[in-house]
């Protein structure tokens, strides 16, 4: 509901200056669907852990594609929640802004979560720690990170989901925005892969194990 409501919040609070100066609401319509889609993912880790053992047949690598799916399509179906009445009274007006580029970036920023979301899946930990640490590392971290050392760059490349959409609302993606952003999803889910391959069935028995 919230989701859905976004759009007419923005558009009516927006002209009155209530926010910063540089926000425009159709930018902020994305930033609010990329958030809402990786707010769902977050709450759908505990669920997806408890089914776990019907993936079981699958082994490791069929587990994590099918989780990767299930997570990518949790947000998108949350985050078009509020960018479908955007489109349907769609009047743009940045110059920049570029529907056709902030798509696919913000498709590509939920696959990134998802990625990340699928590697603390592997992770035994407590079910409700999970989607708070997801939403640290994906909405938090990057907030207090400077990228102005290699560190920083380093970790604003690894956890920030979201910076190919913000780019994409200045100016279209190039090839190089395209493959620099895929590969620290790649990179997670080759970790998934790593911490569910040696002994993944013998760890799933011991936490999906009911008490």
């Amino acid at each position: 509901m919230a989701l859905l409501l976004s759009w007419p919040t923005l558009r009516t609070f927006l002209p009155l200056g209530l926010v910063t100066a540089d926000l425009h609401h159709w930018t902020a319509a994305y930033e609010i669907a990329f958030m809402g889609g990786v707010a769902a993912m977050a709450l759908s880790l505990a669920p997806l852990e408890e089914f776990s053992w019907l993936m079981r047949p699958l082994g490791p690598a069929g587990r994590i594609a099918v989780q990767s799916t299930t997570l990518l399509l949790v947000a998108g179906c949350a985050g078009l929640l509020a960018l479908i009445p955007a489109h349907l009274f769609h009047d743009w007006q940045l110059v920049s802004f570029r529907a056709e580029d902030s798509f696919p970036a913000l498709v590509l920023g939920w696959a990134h979560a998802a990625a990340l979301g699928v590697v603390l899946l592997q992770v035994p930990m407590d079910r409700i720690l999970r989607p708070i640490l997801a939403m640290v590392l994906i909405a938090v971290v990057p907030g207090l990170v400077i990228g102005d050392t290699l560190p920083g760059q380093a970790i604003l490349a690894w956890l920030d989901a979201g910076e190919t959409l913000r780019e994409s609302f200045e100016f279209p993606p190039t090839g190089a925005h395209w493959v620099g952003a895929a590969l620290p999803m790649t990179g997670w889910a080759a970790c998934a892969l790593a911490l569910a391959w040696p002994g993944a069935d013998r760890r799933s028995r011991t936490c999906d194990t009911p008490s």
